[in-house]
């Protein structure tokens, strides 16, 4: 399922800004990024489990 790696991308990203943030090596502005690549993540997972519950296949 393509739907799979996005959310892991999503939530590798916004877990690696985060990272980034607490380092030092980003600004503040990082913060806004992490808060849209998590919004897209946890978009992505409730559209799954909608589809799953209507009975479509997802993908």
């Amino acid at each position: 399922m393509t739907s799979h790696g996005f959310i892991v991308g999503c939530f590798g990203l916004a877990t690696l800004g985060f990272g980034e943030w607490l380092n030092g090596h980003a600004g503040p502005g990082i913060l806004l990024a992490i808060v849209v690549e998590l919004a897209l993540g946890l978009g992505f997972i409730q559209t799954r489990r909608v589809s799953l519950e209507l009975g479509e296949t997802a993908g």
